[in-house]
């Protein structure tokens, strides 16, 4: 079923970027369309472990993620917990989008939920990853907030917030905010070209380390 839906999802955007991306009314059926897909999809992979954790959630050393889980409890559905972290980093990504117009983006917040919603980072984030899709939401929303203003008065304050609380979501922050620190000192992240690369980068070494590390707590 899952190759079903992951096949469905992309025929859709192909569809989309091809005939009908500026159609308003398209935008809010695809919209609506990939809500269905994600509402529908069986658990899959990590989200069956996940939606067993938010039931009964026990200690981690991902502070926040254990905390916010635990409270959640509560409402005495996992759905919910699965939920609200969904429309966390749906939040979370656009408003890292919407807040730095320096990329040139304009597109409206239908568009723009149409084009994360179908993306292959938010599917496996969402429904695979949560914590590590957390940990780089909050990150993404820091590269935003401190885009050319790295070593600023301003950005001390943003890289000890985010810092503490992506990692407190999944320890591989530390690794994404020391390594763009070491990055920025040699390459001026006032190239966009060169900001681009650096997230790319991240991105790669990062999974390549979970793909030779399959035991590890990732």
């Amino acid at each position: 079923m899952i190759a079903f839906y992951w096949s469905f999802i992309h025929f859709i955007f192909f569809i989309y970027f091809l005939f009908i991306k500026k159609n308003k009314y398209f935008n809010l059926f695809f919209l609506f369309l990939l809500f269905v897909i994600y509402v529908f999809k069986d658990p899959t992979y990590d989200l069956v472990g996940y939606l067993g954790y938010f039931s009964d959630p026990y200690p981690l050393e991902d502070f926040l993620f254990y905390t916010i889980t635990d409270f959640f409890v509560f409402f005495g559905d996992p759905l919910i917990t699965l939920w609200f972290y969904f429309f966390i980093n749906l939040f979370l990504i656009i408003f890292s989008v919407k807040i730095n117009e320096k990329f040139g983006v304009n597109y409206n917040l239908v568009v723009l939920s149409v084009l994360v919603l179908g993306s292959v980072f938010f599917v496996l984030g969402t429904q695979n990853a949560i914590r590590q899709q957390l940990a780089l939401s909050f990150f993404l929303l820091y590269l935003s907030l401190s885009y050319g203003s790295v070593f600023s008065f301003k950005n001390i304050f943003l890289i000890f917030l985010f810092t503490f609380i992506a990692t407190g979501f999944h320890w591989s922050s530390y690794f994404y905010f020391s390594l763009y620190y070491l990055f920025v000192l040699f390459f001026p992240l006032k190239n966009k070209f060169i900001f681009l690369v650096y997230i790319g980068l991240g991105i790669l070494i990062y999974y390549l380390i979970l793909y030779y590390m399959p035991d590890s707590n990732y």
